[in-house]
């Protein structure tokens, strides 16, 4: 899965129950510090570790490539995969933050993360994603939450972030694999030059 249909695939999420009406503009904050603090909440609700991790299983699966030299290998290239992942999330986190900071407004984000942070819509975006029933609520966030839903701002906000697979360009994406893949093969290395010696005892 690349990373534009992952990205599309948190905006598809995202979208769910917003009602529209407009309000004054949240007070605006350093874009590139709000632009992270939105991606740390992402990165909380969707398991992007996980995604990349099958991502990666469903190329490994086309290609014969490393099983025809180990037949271990694959799930050492995953296992290597699915720790930098883990490793790198925080540059990751940065990442996609300052790609959020260059295409959103202050006002935006600020109330883009007005709504993502408040806990009772973040459990439902949750939900959503886990194809989980939602929790039951007679509103689906917080007084804050609603009205930055309702804000000009607030509208704006989803309105774009739907469309971030188009934002998330082919520069972008080798960025984020420019992130991950050293320490991928720096870990996958170790790995097959240990099952390697063991293989040699």
């Amino acid at each position: 899965m690349s990373f534009r249909r992952l990205c599309a695939a948190a905006a598809a999420a995202l979208s769910i129950g917003l009602a529209a009406a407009s309000a004054a503009a949240a007070p605006a904050a350093g874009g590139e510090q709000l632009g992270t603090a939105i991606s740390h909440e992402v990165f909380q609700i969707i398991d992007f570790g996980k995604l990349i991790a099958q991502g990666a299983g469903a190329s490994i699966s086309k290609s014969d490539f490393l099983a025809d030299v180990r037949p271990e290998w694959p799930q050492l290239f995953l296992d290597a995969m699915s720790e930098e992942v883990q490793q790198d999330g925080p540059a990751m986190e940065r990442m996609f933050g300052a790609i959020l900071a260059k295409n959103f407004s202050a006002g935006e984000l600020q109330a883009g993360l007005t709504i993502l942070s408040d806990p009772q819509f973040k459990a439902i975006l949750v939900a959503q994603y886990r194809k989980q029933p939602p929790p039951s609520t007679p509103s689906p966030c917080g007084p804050a939450c609603m009205s930055a839903m309702q804000s000009a701002d607030g509208r704006a906000f989803m309105e774009k972030f739907g469309k971030l697979g188009d934002i998330l360009d082919k520069r972008a994406q080798r960025e984020f694999a420019a992130i991950l893949l050293p320490g991928v093969f720096r870990r996958f290395g170790e790995k097959a030059e240990a099952a390697e010696r063991a293989r040699a005892k």
